[in-house]
């Protein structure tokens, strides 16, 4: 299988979002970034993708969007703004970091993110639907 952290264009964002997921606060071992891409929909899907969420979003990308905002602990994204600036930076976002819509679209950028590995990574997310 294809290394997505080697991915030409989103392989940094990527490997941040791969190696932000906590599989270890739930007591649960997983052996490749499949695996850890799995778990962190399952548990999305488990903690917040009830029928009233679905209502309000219906976007899938939206709900993750809307988890994410409340700092689940199935995955460890950066949430203080500074912090937020400074990866930004490092992705190469100056422009967007300095007009605020990198800080703005963090947790949207994060479950588009997520959602292209699933799909690299040929995980069916249609149960999450």
């Amino acid at each position: 299988m294809k290394d997505v952290r080697n991915d030409k264009k989103f392989g940094v964002q990527f490997a941040y979002i791969l190696d932000a997921i906590t599989p270890e606060n739930y007591d649960v071992v997983c052996n490749s970034d499949a695996e850890k891409v799995k778990f962190v929909l399952d548990t999305f899907d488990k903690e917040y993708n009830h029928q009233y969420n679905k209502r309000r979003w219906p976007n899938l990308g939206e709900r993750l969007c809307e988890w994410f905002r409340g700092l689940p602990s199935a995955i460890g994204l950066e949430w203080r703004d500074y912090y937020i600036n400074e990866i930004g930076k490092s992705w190469g976002f100056e422009r967007a970091v300095n007009n605020g819509t990198f800080l703005e679209n963090w947790f949207s950028r994060c479950a588009m993110r997520l959602l292209q590995l699933a799909r690299k990574l040929d995980i069916d997310t249609t149960y999450l639907h």
